[in-house]
């Protein structure tokens, strides 16, 4: 019996031990500042998230919202706008769209669909931006595409928390690069996911 124990203690130790060196793992391809960043971005879509609720809630906004879903986590894309440091938000038709990190546009949508009143893009960007900054939300424009509805922020505050400055990349992240970035998000989510389940 005796040796059974021990046998099933080493076991679970063992376990442990592999568990623990597989969080160490994936640990290692990031850092605390970068992990700290990822956090914010993902601070960032619930608070979106609560925005479009209560903008849902008003009805002399010209703006209507499908089915609620979770953020999209693994929607990432070497696309677009690229940031060095700092976080960015696009936005597209006056709706936020994606959230500019280091890693690439995460592209969050929490919504299955959002409708709007032709024309009223303006309208629903200024609503969107007053009321992510009642929220502890502030943004800095940084970019307008011409010939398209979409303008880029930086964000410069996030609960009274000062981000740092963004920087814009010269060039895009090659497909090497970008396989990099891909698993170091992966495993930041799977350490955010861990922390928040526990």
């Amino acid at each position: 019996m005796n040796n059974f124990r021990i046998i099933i203690l080493l076991f679970m130790v063992g376990n442990g031990f592999a568990a623990e060196k597989i969080a160490g793992a994936a640990q290692e391809l990031f850092t605390q500042e970068e992990f700290q960043t990822y956090c914010r971005a993902r601070r960032v879509a619930d608070i979106i998230a609560h925005a479009e609720w209560m903008l849902g809630q008003d009805p002399e906004l010209p703006l209507a919202f499908g089915d609620r879903q979770k953020p999209v986590v693994d929607n990432l894309s070497p696309e677009k706008l690229q940031v060095s440091q700092g976080l960015g938000l696009s936005f597209i038709s006056g709706a936020p769209d994606a959230i500019c990190t280091p890693w690439g546009q995460w592209f969050f949508t929490t919504y299955t669909s959002k409708s709007m009143e032709k024309g009223s893009e303006g309208i629903i960007q200024e609503a969107y931006i007053n009321t992510l900054e009642r929220l502890g939300v502030i943004l800095k424009l940084i970019n307008t595409q011409e010939g398209e509805l979409k303008e880029q922020y930086a964000l410069t505050r996030v609960e009274c928390i000062e981000l740092p400055e963004v920087e814009i990349k010269s060039k895009k992240n090659d497909p090497e690069e970008f396989s990099a970035c891909k698993r170091k998000w992966e495993a930041m989510t799977q350490k955010y996911e861990a922390e928040k389940n526990k």
